[in-house]
Parts: C-alpha cells; structure tokens; sequence
C-alpha cells in the first residue's frame, strides 16, 4: 500500500511541476511544445521522486 501512495504521490508532484516548468520554458499556450515539455519532465522525475521519497521513508 505504501508503495501505491508513494506512486501516486510522485507523479502527482511530477506533473505538476512538468506542466509548470513546460510553460516557463515554452511561453506558448495555444502550442504542443509546453505539453510536449510538460510530459517530458513528468517522465522524467517521476522515478527519480519515487527512489527519493522511498529513501526518505
């Protein structure tokens, strides 16, 4: 159960800071390049926030 919460917790935190950084890179509202951006950094800092917050558990 742990490890669920854990999953969602970082791709909940990941998205959020995707999206939010995929706009400030890429100012373009109306463009796929900040959606694009935004998924991107979800991808890629979703497992390193599940590895930290496991570490930190």
């Amino acid at each position: 159960m742990r490890d669920i919460v854990r999953g969602i917790g970082s791709i909940g935190i990941s998205f959020y800071l995707g999206f939010g950084i995929g706009f400030v890179v890429s100012p373009d509202p109306t463009g796929t390049l900040p959606v694009l951006v935004g998924l991107l950094f979800t991808v890629v800092v979703t497992p390193v926030l599940y590895y930290g917050i496991g570490k930190l558990v």
